[in-house]
């Protein structure tokens, strides 16, 4: 329904942008199985989809009880998206970072833009009540305190997975539930690590910088369809993965491509107050996950966004060349050919480090009682994960 909104709302000298947004949103079959499967990632696309709707339509309306209503709407869904992931904290940044741009840059007279800025600051608050009262009284009622977003504070233990894991992935076996599935870093020596864990990427440049390319590179390695795995090496596992590294490098060469145009014709230096808060919005959303997912551990549905922003894209720029509209030089297939070929080979390789595994059976962090894990942030992070284990694998699992 969220698509079919956006599709509605695209106007009349954008129209090509209607079938690569239905075919690289609603047929696309890696986000199809997100969106079906009872996982945060498919319900958080679909919030950030009625996003883009809701603030196209703000910015699109003739008056101030229309933008009113639309920017209330889109500021509920921004602030929903962080209760029903944490890390969607970048989205929210980026809305609102968005948002405050075009209300600088309406072509209104000052009266009106301060009055639109009364609304956003108005809708602001009550998004986030709506969205962020219940959680808040449910954390006071476990803690005593109305610590939000989470009781939990897991930020030096996302650092320190993240030196350990270039990534993983959840097996599921019948009868025994699901595991974790690792992939150790080469690149990291528990030996010669002390202190923080961010401190580890200054005193190891070189490493560190892979080590963050690495997660990168791994967050859009598509080669299972569903996050819960039955089957390590399933028979489309091939097909998969190069039908995805296309899209990835067909996307990234049309998101590139366009805003070399931009800048080139000097379009850049101005804004669309109608389309410009949605194309800034998406932007920094998608550059925040990357950056996110750059120093944590990742599954690859947690790369969702990025993906689907890259798979309209590609739909986008592969009609074009199907039209004749675009025209890509022989020297740019050759590069992005040998691009796709490199990402297979590469991902093929870092697969292979799934049979270098660390011991299964890590405590799930998301049924514990976080409030233990307060006091456990000050300490040195490897003297931390020993203390979270000890305290996992005999504290209640359901906090009080």
């Amino acid at each position: 329904s969220a698509c079919i909104a956006l599709v509605l709302r695209i106007l009349a000298q954008q129209v090509r942008l209607r079938l690569p947004i239905c075919v690289g949103l609603r047929l696309n079959p890696w986000l199809l199985a997100q969106v079906t499967d009872a996982l945060t990632e498919g319900l958080v696309l679909g919030l950030i989809v009625w996003i883009v709707v809701l603030t196209l339509r703000a910015f699109q309306a003739p008056t101030r009880w229309g933008f009113a209503g639309f920017i209330t709407g889109a500021a509920f869904m921004v602030a929903a998206t962080v209760i029903v992931r944490p890390a969607n904290v970048v989205a929210v940044a980026a809305w609102h970072s968005a948002v405050i741009v075009a209300l600088t840059t309406l072509n209104r007279s000052l009266r009106d833009r301060l009055a639109c800025g009364v609304i956003y600051l108005m809708a602001t608050a009550i998004g986030c009540l709506l969205a962020w009262g219940p959680q808040l009284q449910y954390n006071h009622s476990v803690s005593g305190t109305f610590a939000f977003p989470l009781v939990c504070k897991l930020g030096d233990l996302q650092l320190a997975w993240g030196l350990r894991l270039w990534k993983y992935e959840t097996i599921y076996q019948a009868g025994a539930g699901v595991a974790p599935w690792y992939y150790p870093s080469p690149l990291f020596n528990a030996a010669t690590a002390t202190g923080p864990a961010w401190k580890w990427y200054l005193q190891n440049t070189y490493g560190g910088l892979l080590t963050l390319g690495a997660h990168v590179f791994n967050s859009f390695s598509v080669h299972y369809l569903f996050t819960y795995v039955k089957d390590l090496h399933p028979w489309y596992s091939w097909p998969l993965r190069a039908l995805y590294w296309v899209v990835a490098v067909l996307g990234a060469y049309q998101l590139i491509g366009a805003a070399t145009k931009r800048v080139r014709s000097g379009l850049v230096r101005s804004f669309d107050p109608q389309n410009g808060p949605v194309i800034l919005f998406l932007g920094l959303a998608v550059l925040g996950t990357i950056a996110l997912n750059s120093v944590t551990a990742v599954e690859v549905r947690f790369n969702v966004l990025p993906i689907a922003v890259l798979s309209v894209c590609s739909v986008y720029l592969s009609l074009g060349i199907w039209s004749g509209e675009l025209l890509i030089s022989k020297h740019a297939r050759w590069l992005l050919g040998g691009v796709i070929a490199v990402a297979l080979w590469a991902s093929w390789e870092m697969d292979r480090l799934g049979s270098r595994q660390l011991l299964q059976g890590a405590p799930s962090l998301t049924a514990t009682n976080c409030t233990l894990t307060r006091h456990a942030e000050p300490k040195r992070w490897q003297e931390m994960m020993e203390t979270h284990f000890r305290r996992f694998n005999t504290g209640r699992l359901t906090p009080r």
